[in-house]
């Protein structure tokens, strides 16, 4: 019994015979609609800018830091806590947003009531 040979029965084509590939064909984008984003950003927002802004200030006068780094291999996000005499200390992205919002009991010293 002799094997199945595809090519020579035809059911594949060689590279070398095959039809060129189809150009593509460009398509139509829309133009995007910004309609609908506002002048300025809600007062809420604006609140919420301006309590973080006050507490990476008072974390300053702390000499806290807070490092966002990643990780070269998986591009994971890392927050660090940096306090001077004092080992550095990874928090959640969760904590961090917790930290800015005013929630100090991370912090070396602090302690939560």
């Amino acid at each position: 019994m002799e094997p199945l040979n595809p090519v020579r029965e035809g059911y594949v084509t060689r590279i070398d015979e095959a039809p060129e590939p189809k150009r593509a064909r460009p398509f139509a984008v829309p133009d995007p609609d910004f309609s609908d984003i506002p002048a300025s950003p809600p007062p809420e927002v604006l609140d919420s800018l301006d309590r973080a802004a006050r507490v990476l200030a008072e974390l300053g006068r702390k000499n806290v830091t807070v490092a966002l780094e990643t990780d070269p291999g998986s591009s994971e996000l890392h927050v660090l806590l940096h306090h001077a005499g004092t080992a550095s200390a990874e928090i959640s992205h969760r904590a961090l947003l917790n930290l800015l919002d005013g929630d100090t009991a991370l912090l070396p010293g602090t302690r939560r009531v």
